[in-house]
Formats: C-alpha cells, sequence, structure tokens
C-alpha cells in the first residue's frame, strides 16, 4: 500500500498504459521540482490534494502571482518563467483525475514484484538528492532487493559492442572489485553493462543494474530473474516500469550510475556517444572518480582522450589496467567512503534538498 503523498507524486509525473494525444503531459523534472517547493510553500503536502476541499484552495492560491515569489527565489532552474506558464491548475486537475488508471497500473506492477521509492523514503538513494537537489526524481521504481541500493559498489559502463579482450577485461575488473567488497553497478544493457553484471552474479556476488526503461521486460526475463529471486539483483529505473527504452532516457540513466557508485570504470568509450557522455559529464560534475582502462594496445580513441583529459580544462581519468585496478579502488574506499544513509528527510523543504554539500568524489563542479 503506498502513501498518499506517493499516489500524487505519480499522478502528476508518470504515465499509465498508452498515449492519448488528449491527455494531459505530466510534469517534467523542473516542472514538479517547482510545483514541490512551491507546495510546501504553501504548507501542503503532495497527498494533501486528494482532498477536493485542498486541491481547489491550492489551485486558487496556484494562480496568485505573489504566492509563487519565495519559490522563484527558493530553486534556480533554467527557465523557470516558462516551467511556471506551462503548469497550469487545468493541467493539474487532469493529471489527479487518473485515479482509476493509477488503480490499474500499480494493480499490474504489483503483481510484477514492482516496488515504488519516493524521496521521503529511507531506501531512496541518498547520492541522489545530494547531487541533484529539487531535480532528483520524484519516485523510482524498482525489482529485487532494494537494500542493495545502500551497499557499496563499483560502476561499469562501456560500448555495447565488445571484443573478446573487453569482455576478458571486464571480467577480470569484476573479479578484483568484488574482492575488495564492492558490488557491480551498471546500466544492464547489452555489451560491457550486462558482461559485468553476470559476471558478478554468476559468482554470487550482488549487482544493482539502473535502467534507461523496459523494466518489467528485464525483471521477467530469464536472464535476470533467478539472481533477482536469491536477492542479489536490484533493477532500479527512473522511469514507469512499462516505459520503453528511448536513446534520450539512456543518456538521463547514465548519470544514476556514477551517482550510486564509489568509482566508475570505463572499459571502452568512442569519442562520442552514451558512454562518452555520461564520462565527460562525470569529470565536469564530481559524481565518481573516473577510471578507464587501458587493457588494449592501442587504446581506444574515446579511453585515450579521456586518460588525456577533457580539451581545454584540467580534468582526466585515472588510468586502470589489470595490475593497479586493485590498488586504486583499495586506497579509494579509504578515502571514499559511502555516504548512505536511512534517515527520514524532509521530502519537500528547500533547506532539506538544497542545503546539502555535494559529496566530496575527488572533482570540482565544473
Amino acid at each position: 500500500m503506498i502513501s498518499a503523498n506517493t499516489q500524487v507524486k505519480l499522478l502528476l509525473t508518470c504515465r499509465f498504459g498508452g498515449r492519448n494525444e488528449n491527455d494531459a503531459k505530466p510534469f517534467s523534472v523542473n516542472e514538479y521540482a517547482y510545483f514541490a517547493v512551491w507546495l510546501w510553500q504553501q504548507k501542503l503536502k503532495p497527498g494533501d490534494l486528494l482532498d477536493r476541499n485542498s486541491i481547489e484552495q491550492a489551485l486558487d492560491k496556484w494562480n496568485e502571482p505573489a504566492t509563487h515569489e519565495r519559490a522563484q527565489q527558493a530553486i534556480k532552474l533554467h527557465g523557470l518563467k516558462k516551467t511556471i506558464e506551462n503548469i497550469s491548475a487545468e493541467r493539474i486537475e487532469q493529471l489527479l483525475a487518473r485515479g482509476l488508471s493509477l488503480s490499474l497500473a500499480l494493480e499490474k506492477w504489483n503483481a510484477a514484484g514492482v516496488w515504488i521509492l519516493d524521496r521521503e523514503a529511507p531506501e531512496y538513494p541518498p547520492q541522489f538528492k545530494k547531487h541533484l537537489k529539487h531535480q532528483s526524481p520524484a519516485v523510482l521504481f524498482g525489482v529485487g532487493n532494494k537494500e542493495l541500493l545502500h551497499i557499496k559498489g563499483v560502476g561499469f559502463v562501456g560500448s555495447r559492442s565488445v571484443e573478446p579482450e573487453d569482455t576478458k577485461a571486464t571480467e577480470n575488473y569484476v573479479t578484483q572489485i568484488t574482492q575488495l567488497g564492492y558490488q557491480v553497478i551498471s546500466g544492464g544493457a547489452q555489451g560491457v553493462d550486462e558482461t559485468a553484471m553476470l559476471a558478478a552474479l554468476t559468482s554470487e556476488n550482488t549487482a544493482v543494474g539502473i535502467l534507461s526503461g523496459d523494466l518489467l521486460k528485464f525483471s521477467t526475463s530469464g536472464k535476470w530473474r533467478s539472481h533477482i529471486r536469491d536477492g542479489n539483483l536490484a533493477l532500479l529505473s527512473i522511469s514507469e516500469p512499462e516505459a520503453r527504452f528511448t536513446p534520450v532516457a539512456a543518456m538521463n540513466r547514465n548519470k544514476f550510475i556514477y551517482m550510486l557508485s564509489e568509482a566508475c570504470v570505463v572499459v571502452r568509450s568512442d569519442e562520442r556517444g552514451g558512454t562518452w557522455s555520461g564520462a565527460t559529464e562525470d569529470l565536469k560534475k564530481g559524481w565518481a572518480p573516473l577510471l578507464v582502462s587501458a587493457h588494449k594496445t592501442p587504446n581506444y580513441a574515446g579511453n585515450s582522450q579521456l586518460i588525456e583529459g577533457i580539451k581545454g580544462q584540467a580534468l582526466r581519468a585515472h588510468e586502470v589496467n589489470f595490475d593497479n585496478l586493485h590498488d586504486v579502488l583499495a586506497k579509494d574506499s579509504k578515502s571514499v567512503p559511502l555516504q548512505a544513509s536511512t534517515e527520514h528527510e524532509a521530502e519537500e523543504e528547500p533547506s532539506a534538498l538544497s542545503g546539502d554539500k555535494q559529496l566530496g568524489l575527488g572533482f570540482d563542479d565544473g
């Protein structure tokens, strides 16, 4: 049974079933970020909007420009004026009126073993809130052992196209990180991601797969189902369980792999594409130490460029190979402690979401 607060967050941010061009569009990340802060400043919780009188009062206030002054000062988002204009009272009402669709979706998701975490849940990864502040996902969906979200792990990213030596390198690195007590965190895609996760799971270690879509499809696959049943795997998605894979979603997913990881190993990267984009963004944001493989001679162009550093910026990755990965992680495991907490944090209070310091993971924000 989910809380009233979670129900409203789902109604405002998710799609249920097929798309209809006449349906109200669910809130974007920025739209919900602003609305949640505004709601808190009106001394309302999301769940209050399930009450008819409360929603009428809230919508009356929403149409009063004066009620937005403090919220606009509290949250700094690009294009904030346009964001506010896009949230009409009519749109809010239409989204909240989808109770039947939500009930049917919840019944289906529950039967498939899907769990839902909102930002109030103690299992919600605190790294997301620390790094993304107001823009952390309002809700997360998952299948499997959610306790794994709070076990330290090393991320693995790389191309979907892999050669035998890439597979061997990935498996070698996984062996080393599991010996140090880390689990694998990856994206579940074919290639490096899948290889890393299966290498950990088949050796009776644990893994977290952060998906860009198709949570229900992944969770029922024979490749993963036994590991879910044994409690060794958690699949996590920032999109609703039936959302399809899209390149945009995959690009957006990458940062969550880095945020949840103590360090992240790039096994194979081109000089463009999802792996490259995620790695260069991590260098700039400092989510996790970036470790780039040098298992191939000559090295892949993307790998070499990441090691040499982003042009014009003093940002470069650590070079790792079969001989030094263990030493790099052993050192980092002392200097980069897991900063997970199960403390219950205030859901939308600006001071709770925007006042925290960034995780100290070794790079400047940039």
